[in-house]
């Protein structure tokens, strides 16, 4: 015998034995992931975008000193 909680009251099982009462499931809906979709005539993501690339050294070091000091 199964758990009383898991049983299935009779207003469940008419209610899913009626013929024809729905549509037969969730109206479609948009794809919600299309935002996230890359444009088909975007370019990488990349170095141009970004503000372009600093050199490494001496200098990069000192403006990184410099920006912190101030």
């Amino acid at each position: 015998m199964r758990h009383p909680a898991l049983r299935r009251s009779a207003r469940h099982s008419k209610r899913d034995s009626r013929p024809g009462s729905g549509s037969g499931g969730p109206p479609p809906t948009p794809d919600p992931a299309a935002q996230n979709r890359i444009a088909p005539d975007a370019p990488p993501d990349g170095e141009h975008n970004q503000g372009g690339v600093r050199p490494e050294g001496l200098e990069y070091q000192r403006d990184l000193g410099s920006e912190q000091d101030a």
